[in-house]
This record gives structure tokens, C-alpha cells and sequence, in this order.
């Protein structure tokens, strides 16, 4: 009661002319976007050449309807995960913004599902004429659709998913599950990619990589747009710049994505220069100018209305809502072309890819040149995801250095370099010659999981990005969650803590090492895109927790164990028996895909399979030696000012006058690769700072 009491005394007055001119500006504005959307899809169709005279009865009515009923299914996607991600980077817990946030993301979430369920009738339709009549033959028929066929399966997945978000969006009101929440939302988006990209041929692959990373950027951008407009009304003027603020750097951010994936994926769509002068080619280029138009309205929104808002206060809001309409406008056009674009023929049309041996057919990839050292570090296979996953982390560690020199403070060199290495090795890894022969040859997958699990892990541990990131970024004082306050939580979580433990780490490296090495697993990681992503994240991660758990039990400022020694014997056992017994082996694992190929270079798969033993072997004791090695160093740099009773450390004064900063004094800051928590030094950023 007193909450709506309060609520009421801050209600304008609802006849006041200002109120009402905010309110007609309110409701104009998405009726205005409604409009544009609409009218592009249908002039992007009629441009294409999609024939609406042509078709008759139930055809007609589905030719009009159908891709409607799509946009109206991405822009409720859209809404839904864009308020999501907003809401777990922009507003606070508790606060109304927060609350109306929630509520608006469940409204589009129950659009979102219905849109998904029209949808799929829709498509059951389109791909089965004559069953409009709801006859016989539509009962016993839609449910095979949704069960059986592969573009009926993702409508019912997607449906399923978004009914589950908009639940969710109602039940839940922690910050931790709307993140979660969101996360399955995004996820929800991406069943349709794999259905819905035209023909990629020999691109197959990074064609739908960047079709997916299109969408959920697309997504996260006019989302969290229009969240933005729904909680202006509850965000009081001091809450405002910030918000808008926090949504400019993600807009950015999507923006950078959007552009890189929208240009490959129009690359492989087009094909040839000539193609870019077909109606789809000029639709592409259409949607590129709203881009173009989207970019400049971002760079405007950042570096002169959201400065002009925080000096000159509420008197610039005005200027504000202009270029939110405008720039909603422009992404309600490129929304409205995407959506005619799935019905426009592409100049390349449904060639099947011409592959000459089965081999490739299989792969669904040409087939590399013969296997030599050379070969491997020049043969490449390009994957959109890790490529952006490679450069963020890269981008954002030497930022988060620079961001720390500039503050008179020191963050170890040899840390930027094995940062640095990790994740040029996990770019060619996920992208150069071993990426390119791992659907051929056993050797090279082995390598890939080796690499992922053991190597890779070493250098990005040993970096200590989440130090880093800890003494970097700035910290909020709002209650609201950046990336620093994201680590800090998921670094302090049970799950990462038990994770963590040396005997837990070692178990669920093994485990993890004999699931992909279950033949049915097996198989789905090398034949399948959606599989192998999934191993790669797994054993990447899988590895890094390991590497985790016995760096951090032996930092300086740790009391001594043998545990880490412990696991890493036992892991090094584990590795030597896979190893061994793959070498030593007489039996393909997969015979029905490495055996069946029937590739024209290279060793018998049995001998390639019994190298990748030896691989698996090679690469453990290198990774044993590498571990021996930090644990020395970490231990020849135990200071003296510890007990070693407990391993505590004593009191010692900084000689610097300030606070002691994350146990600078031992020379190098060796202790940061074991820190979960993200601590940032106590006087590494002034008040000032936090935002």
C-alpha cells in the first residue's frame, strides 16, 4: 500500500499538457515503426519479384501472410531478448524500471510464442498446399510436421522455448535467473538458422555461423531500444543518462557484430559483383544503407546527445526521443527487408555444392591439400564465431592494460603475452589447418580436443583475465551488474567454486574426455556444426577449470598441497591410457566415417587414428611440463613474510604510503592467475569512477 501511495503522488497530472503531448509521443512512436516495418516488407517483396496475383486461394492468402506473421515473430523475439539483456546490464533489482522491464519482456515473450505457433501452421501450409481446409488430411498431417520434418521440429522447439520464457519473465525476479531466462531466450532464436539460411554451398558452415550471430545481434539492438522507450516513464532523470548509456555500449557492440556478419553472410548469399544488381542484391544493399544511417544515429547517440544530456540535464531529453525514433524507424526498415529477403530467390539459387569425392560430401567441405606441415599452417576453415569470441578477448584484455597503465599501475608483461598466445592458438585451432582436416582425419580432431583441453587452457589461465578484469573495470554503485559485478558473481558461485577444487576438476576433465570419446558422441562432434561447438566450448572450458584449480593451489599466497600435484598425475595417467590404448589399438572408432570416406591422400585411417594416440601422449607430458614449471616458479616466489603454518600472509606496509595492492610487492603479480573473486585494489579507481 505504501508503494502504491507513492507511486500515485509522483503520477503527473494526467490533463497537464505536457503529459498528454508524452503520451500521444509514446504511442506514436511504435505505431510509426509498425508502419515502416510493414511497408518495407511488402515493397522489399513486390521489388523481389514475389507475385502476389499470381496465387490463388490458400497460396495467396500464405504468399501475404506468412512473412507478416515472421516479422512480427523476429520483432517479438527481439523485444524479448533485448529486454532481457537491458535488464542484466542497465537497471537496477527492485527498482520500478526493473520491475515494468520484466513485464514488458513477458508481454513480448506471450507475442513471441504466439507468432512462433502461427508460424509453424503457416509454414505447414506453405509447404504442403491443399490442407487449408482443415480437412482430413490436416489433422493426421501437422503433427508429423511438427514431429518429424526438420522445419516443423525447430517451430515446435521455438515455440516451446519462447512459452517457457514468458513464464519465466512472470515467476522469476532475481537478477541471476533473468539472466538465465535470457540466456534460453537467445538460445530460442537459433533453431530457425538452421532451417531458415538459403543455399551457403561450400560455405555452408560460416553461412549460418553468421546468419545466427546476425539475428541475435539484430535482436539485442532494436530490443533493447524498444525497452528503453518502455521504462522512460519509470527511470527517474538522475537514472536516465546512465541507462542510455549502458544501452549505447551493447547498441555499439551489436552494431560491430551486425555489420561484420551482415557483410559475410551477403558475401556467400551474392556470390559475384554482377549478383549485387539483382533485386536481391538490391535489397541487401537497401537494408546495408539503413545500417549505414543505424551507425551514424549510434555514433551521434554517443558522442553528442548522451553528453548534452548529462551537462545540460532534462533540456536535452527532447533531442533524445528524435533520434530514438529515428533510429527505430531505420531498424524497422532493415527488419521489414530482412523479413522479405527469406521470401526473394537468391542469384545463386539451390545449387548443390559440386563436390568430387565422397569424402567431401560427407564433410560437406572440400577437401584440403595433402597433409604436410605446411599444409597445416596454411590451410584454413573459417568459423565467424570463434573468429569474434578470439577478437573480443583479445581486444578487451589489451584494453583492460591500457585502461590500468593509464592509471600509474603495473600489470606484468609475460601475462598480456600468454594471453595473447592462448588466443591466437585457439584462433587457428578453431580456424587454420587443423580446423580444415578434422572432419578427414582422426589425427587432426585428437589434436583439436588435446589442444582445447590441455594447451590452450594453460596460456589463457596464466594470463589471468579475470584478475585483470577485477582491476580494470569499473565498479557500480547503482545495483545494477556490469562486467565486473557479472565475474565477481560468477566467479564466487558455488558451482564455480566446488568446480574448482582439484579433485572435482580432475573428474570432470576425465569425464568430459571419455564422453567425446563415446562413439555416438563421437561421431556427433565430427559430423555435426552444432556438435562440434559444443565440444569446443565443453573441453575449453573443462580445461580452464583444471588448469584453474591447480594454479591456484599453488600461488604464493596459497598454503602449500599436494592436491594440484595429485590431479595432475592423475589426469597425466588418464591422457598416457587414452593415448596408449588408441596407439596400440587394431579397431577404428568411427569406421563408418573415417573408414567409409575413402579420401585419395594420406595414411589408412587405422595408422592416422594410431598417430592421434601418440598426439594425445605428446601433448599431455607437454602440458605436465608446463604445470611443472608454474608450480616451481610459484613456489621459488612464496615470500618470506608468509607463515608457514598457515600460509597466511603477515602485515607489510606499502612502501608507497597507500594501500597494498593485490601483493604487488612480490615483483610481478603472480598470485593473480589463482584470483577468482575479480577484487580490484582498494584505491585502484575513485569514487568518481564508479558509474
Amino acid at each position: 500500500m505504501l508503494e502504491v501511495r507513492s507511486q500515485h503522488r509522483c503520477q503527473p497530472d494526467k490533463f497537464h499538457p505536457a503529459h498528454v503531448v508524452s503520451q500521444l509521443i509514446r504511442g506514436a512512436i511504435p505505431a510509426g515503426i509498425l508502419a515502416f516495418t510493414f511497408g518495407a516488407a511488402l515493397a522489399a517483396l513486390n521489388y523481389g519479384g514475389v507475385s502476389f496475383e499470381a496465387a490463388r486461394g490458400s497460396d495467396a492468402m500464405v504468399l501475404w501472410v506468412l512473412p507478416l506473421a515472421k516479422l512480427l515473430f523476429n520483432i517479438s523475439a527481439a523485444g524479448t531478448v533485448g529486454t532481457l539483456i537491458l535488464i542484466c546490464f542497465a537497471l537496477s533489482p527492485g527498482t520500478r524500471e526493473y520491475r515494468r522491464a520484466l513485464n514488458f519482456a513477458a508481454a513480448w515473450a506471450a507475442v513471441w510464442t504466439v507468432t512462433s505457433a502461427a508460424s509453424a501452421v503457416l509454414s505447414y501450409i506453405d509447404a504442403a498446399p491443399g490442407v487449408l481446409d482443415f480437412g482430413n488430411a490436416f489433422g493426421p498431417q501437422f503433427p508429423l510436421f511438427l514431429t518429424t520434418i526438420g522445419l516443423g521440429q525447430t517451430w515446435s522447439v521455438t515455440t516451446l522455448i519462447a512459452a517457457t520464457v514468458a513464464l519465466g519473465c512472470l515467476i522469476v525476479g532475481n537478477i541471476g535467473a533473468v539472466a538465465m531466462v535470457g540466456v534460453l531466450a537467445a538460445v530460442g532464436m537459433v533453431p530457425l538458422t538452421l532451417n531458415s539460411h538459403p543455399n551457403y554451398g561450400a560455405n555452408h558452415e560460416p553461412g549460418m555461423a553468421a546468419l545466427g550471430l546476425h539475428i541475435i545481434s539484430a535482436a539485442v539492438w532494436l530490443g533493447g531500444m524498444m525497452a528503453l522507450v518502455a521504462v522512460r516513464p519509470f527511470l527517474r532523470a538522475d537514472r536516465l543518462v546512465p541507462v542510455v548509456r549502458r544501452y549505447s555500449t551493447l547498441a555499439l557492440i551489436c552494431y560491430i557484430v551486425l555489420a561484420a556478419s551482415g557483410y559475410l553472410k551477403a558475401t556467400i548469399s551474392i556470390g559475384s559483383f554482377e549478383n549485387l544488381w539483382s533485386p536481391y542484391g538490391v535489397l541487401v544493399l537497401a537494408k546495408g544503407a539503413a545500417l549505414l544511417v543505424l551507425g551514424a544515429a549510434g555514433f551521434l547517440q554517443r558522442r553528442w546527445i548522451v553528453r548534452a544530456m548529462e551537462s545540460r540535464g532534462v533540456g536535452s531529453i527532447k533531442y533524445f526521443w528524435g533520434l530514438v525514433a529515428g533510429e527505430l524507424a531505420f531498424l524497422g526498415i532493415a527488419s521489414g527487408i530482412a523479413a522479405a529477403l527469406a521470401r526473394v530467390d537468391d542469384p545463386n539459387g539451390n545449387v548443390p555444392s559440386a563436390y568430387a569425392t565422397l569424402a567431401e560430401n560427407m564433410v560437406d567441405h572440400r577437401l584440403p591439400a595433402y597433409p604436410t606441415l605446411w599444409h597445416y599452417l596454411l590451410e584454413t576453415r573459417f568459423d565467424p564465431i570463434w573468429v569474434l569470441l578470439c577478437c573480443v578477448g583479445i581486444f578487451a584484455y589489451v584494453a583492460g592494460v591500457r585502461r590500468l597503465h593509464r592509471r600509474g599501475q603495473r600489470w606484468p608483461p609475460h601475462r598480456t603475452v600468454s594471453w595473447l598466445v592462448g588466443a591466437l592458438a585457439l584462433l587457428y585451432i578453431s580456424n587454420g589447418g587443423v580446423n580444415a582436416y578434422r572432419g578427414f582425419l582422426f589425427s587432426a580432431h585428437a589434436i583439436t580436443q588435446m589442444a582445447l583441453l590441455t594447451i590452450i587452457p594453460l596460456l589463457l589461465v596464466a594470463g589471468a583475465p579475470v584478475a585483470l578484469a577485477g582491476r580494470a573495470i569499473r565498479a557500480r554503485g547503482d545495483g545494477s551488474r556490469g562486467g565486473r559485478e557479472w565475474i565477481r558473481v560468477i566467479a564466487r558461485s558455488r558451482l564455480v567454486v566446488v568446480a574448482t577444487a582439484p579433485l572435482a576438476a580432475t573428474g570432470v576433465l576425465l569425464a568430459s574426455l571419455l564422453i567425446f570419446y563415446y562413439p555416438p558422441v563421437l561421431r556427433w562432434s565430427i559430423s555435426n556444426q552444432i556438435g562440434h561447438q559444443w565440444m569446443m566450448v565443453h573441453l575449453l572450458l573443462a580445461g580452464s577449470l583444471f588448469v584453474t584449480s591447480v594454479i591456484r593451489g599453488h600461488s604464493p599466497f596459497s598454503r602449500p598441497s599436494a592436491g594440484p600435484l595429485i590431479a595432475v598425475g592423475v589426469v597425466l595417467v588418464g591422457f598416457a591410457v587414452l593415448g596408449i590404448a588408441l596407439a596400440a589399438g587394431t579397431d577404428l572408432l568411427q569406421p563408418q566415417w573415417y573408414g567409409a570416406m575413402g579420401r585419395p591422400w594420406g595414411m589408412d585411417p587405422l595408422h592416422d587414428q594410431q598417430a592421434g594416440g601418440t598426439v594425445v601422449v605428446i601433448i599431455a607430458v607437454l602440458q605436465t611440463a608446463g604445470l611443472a614449471i608454474m608450480i616451481a616458479r610459484t613456489r621459488c616466489l612464496r615470500p618470506s613474510h608468509l607463515t608457514p603454518s598457515t600460509g597466511t600472509e603477515d602485515q607489510v606496509p606499502s612502501t608507497s604510503g597507500g594501500a597494498r595492492q593485490d601483493h604487488e610487492p612480490v615483483g610481478d603479480g603472480s598470485d593473480s592467475c589463482a584470483r577468482l573473486d575479480g577484487d580490484a585494489p582498494k584505491n585502484s579507481s575513485s569514487p568518481s569512477e564508479a558509474h
